[in-house]
């Protein structure tokens, strides 16, 4: 079962906005940005299993990293 790429996106997208508004973007280097986007995704996808309806969708998705605050980057899936 595959979840409408528009929804992941988008949850993703107000995880990051989450993530930033926290950290204060404009003073925290990019590379932490991503290491915490990475330790969240980890989080959501252990998650998963007990709680599918809400973090269901971190199951497709592998990476993602953030370059700037118009661009974030999600691998294709790989099966």
């Amino acid at each position: 079962m595959h979840k409408n790429p528009f929804i992941i996106l988008l949850i993703l997208s107000f995880s990051l906005i989450l993530n930033i508004g926290n950290a204060n973007a404009k003073q925290q280097p990019l590379r932490n940005t991503n290491h915490q986007l990475a330790e969240d995704l980890g989080d959501h996808q252990s998650y998963a299993d007990s709680d599918p309806g809400n973090y269901d969708y971190a199951k497709y998705i592998q990476r993602i990293y953030y370059l700037d605050r118009k661009t974030i980057i999600i691998p294709k899936f790989q099966e």
